[in-house]
């Protein structure tokens, strides 16, 4: 078996990888500027693409989200730029009566792009076909400023910093709020244990953790992270399928296993490693409690300030399903509309999904229903409809 051990004593910048809509994987654009556009990320607000800052809520955040997918039998490879909220692709337009080609979104796009890293780290966009219009040449993704309200456009240089782009991972532990619940997975850096996930087992008398292989629908290696009252700063670790939090207190006093609790807990600190890579820490820097992955029969290791990269003591998260907030009578998101009409849950935009109460019982949603609240699971998100 391989366990999680505690052991005593103790969003950034990166390659970005294609991916396609069975493991999608989602990053912020940034764009490299300072003053007044420093922090902004590509945006998509009505078909247009415009600077902001990084907003909170997931639902908000959609709309900042962009999938990088290889356009096949492209060489050297070309790429189409997906947005999460839209599900559209980042294309070129000219507008005539700013007389600038702009950056928008489209279903049937009239390009493909080059994504070149650049010597600082950062990268260019660049559009692969010229459109009718506009200063011919001008094909690098540029972020304006206060003239074109902070859209996004085009220019013929990348020698400008917001003509340059970081691609920030989405594989983040995402904080769930009241309204907006991450549900994630929880993954060892080591080499050793890649492909194993944070696993609650149940043994006779002990609630465990194990580091398994990820099974699609197994909610014991799903959690998501709440913010903790107190201290402010620190967080909980709540199982998917029990409830259960994962405890600041050890079983045995060698930290070989996890103690599970369902209330009083002193809560994590989540330390930022690079590549995606976190400590978790209960208690100071250093002299605290770290999260640690081992084999079994692997003996712990102690904690070393700044060696926890690809080692036991680094984690990864990835997202695995938002759940969205709880409305009346309406759900609105990702082009998809979920309602109540006669008592009756309707959904426009998606052809399958599938309809639970609350306690996980299978319904027909097409049927009248009693009163209640309900679970619409669609494309590996979840909304929360009443009927009343």
């Amino acid at each position: 078996m391989i366990i999680c051990a505690f052991t005593g004593a103790k969003g950034w910048a990166q390659a970005f990888e294609t991916s396609d809509t069975s493991a999608p994987k989602w990053y912020l654009i940034q764009v490299k500027s300072s003053g007044d556009n420093a922090g902004k990320v590509l945006t998509e607000i009505n078909g247009k693409i415009i600077g902001q800052l990084q907003e909170t809520g997931l639902a908000a955040q959609a709309k900042q989200w962009w999938r990088i997918a290889a356009v096949p039998g492209t060489t050297p490879t070309k790429y189409e730029i997906i947005n999460k909220y839209s599900r559209k692709k980042l294309d070129v337009f000219y507008d005539d009566a700013l007389n600038e080609r702009m950056a928008v979104t489209s279903e049937t796009p009239s390009t493909s792009w080059t994504i070149q890293l650049l010597s600082d780290n950062y990268y260019y966009l660049r559009i692969n076909t010229q459109p009718s219009g506009g200063d011919n040449g001008a094909g690098y993704l540029t972020q304006s400023g206060a003239s074109l309200n902070s859209a996004l456009y085009f220019t013929k240089s990348y020698a400008n910093a917001d003509a340059r782009f970081q691609f920030i991972s989405m594989d983040v532990p995402i904080v769930s709020s009241d309204d907006e619940t991450a549900w994630l997975s929880i993954q060892s850096a080591q080499s050793d244990l890649s492909d194993k996930y944070l696993t609650e087992i149940e043994t006779t008398g002990n609630i465990q953790l194990s580091m398994q292989e990820y099974v699609t629908n197994n909610y014991r290696q799903q959690w998501k992270i709440v913010g903790n009252p107190d201290p402010e700063s620190s967080v909980n670790f709540v199982n998917r399928a029990t409830g259960n939090l994962i405890s600041t207190t050890p079983v045995y006093d060698i930290y070989n296993y996890i103690q599970y609790a369902a209330t009083e807990n002193t809560g994590w600190t989540i330390d930022k490693l690079e590549n995606n890579q976190y400590e978790v820490r209960t208690g100071p820097v250093e002299t605290g409690k770290y999260w640690y992955a081992a084999t079994n029969g692997q003996p712990s290791a102690n904690y070393v300030k700044g060696a926890s990269l690809n080692t036991g003591f680094a984690w990864k998260f990835q997202l695995r399903e938002e759940a969205l907030p709880t409305v009346m009578d309406v759900v609105e998101y990702d082009n998809i509309r979920v309602f109540v009409k006669d008592r009756r849950i309707c959904v426009e935009g998606a052809d399958q999904y599938r309809v639970y109460t609350i306690y996980g019982t299978s319904v027909n949603g097409n049927g009248e229903l009693p009163a209640g609240v309900y679970l619409v699971t669609i494309k590996h998100k979840t909304a929360k409809i009443l009927v009343k």
